[in-house]
């Protein structure tokens, strides 16, 4: 279970795993049709069927380090002239 408040020694071992599921994530993400990561000793496989749990899983890593949470939200570009409306 990954803890609310880790200790340093915790924090580094997260640190880790996070590196990992988001190693796990990007190879899901390009194309790989599977992908593992370790978690507490024993390897996890991820498929893209499971990647919201992955990201769930990324998100947890995340908020127990105190980083900011993940964004899914859509990217878009506009151009500074056409993109403005008169």
């Amino acid at each position: 279970m990954i803890s609310s408040n880790p200790t340093a020694e915790e924090k580094a071992q997260y640190s880790t795993w996070l590196v990992e599921a988001e190693a796990a994530y990007h190879k899901l993400m390009t194309g790989v049709s599977a992908a593992s990561a370790s978690y507490n000793g024993e390897s996890v496989s991820y498929t893209q069927a499971s990647k919201p749990q992955l990201l769930n899983y990324i998100g947890s890593l995340r908020k127990a380090l105190g980083k900011s949470g993940l964004s899914n939200k859509p990217v878009s570009f506009r151009h500074p002239v056409f993109g403005r409306r008169s």
